[in-house]
């Protein structure tokens, strides 16, 4: 899956993003200059990806082959 930062600005001028094709901690890296243009959320919600990780990940596949 490609890297991508999806941004939603709603009806009341309120922002939301949502990071996808970045496993773990790595998403907030990769958001940080998105969050460095428009300020941090209010509230930060973690997908299931948050709490996988990239050898986790690879371990999954090479059982399933």
């Amino acid at each position: 899956m490609a890297r991508e930062i999806k941004v939603t600005i709603r009806q009341d001028g309120t922002m939301m993003h949502e990071v996808n094709g970045v496993l773990g901690q790595g998403c907030f890296d990769f958001a940080k200059p998105l969050r460095d243009l428009i300020g941090n959320s209010e509230n930060r919600l973690v997908k299931a990806e948050f709490w996988q990780t990239e050898k986790a990940t690879l371990e999954n596949r090479e059982d399933q082959a």
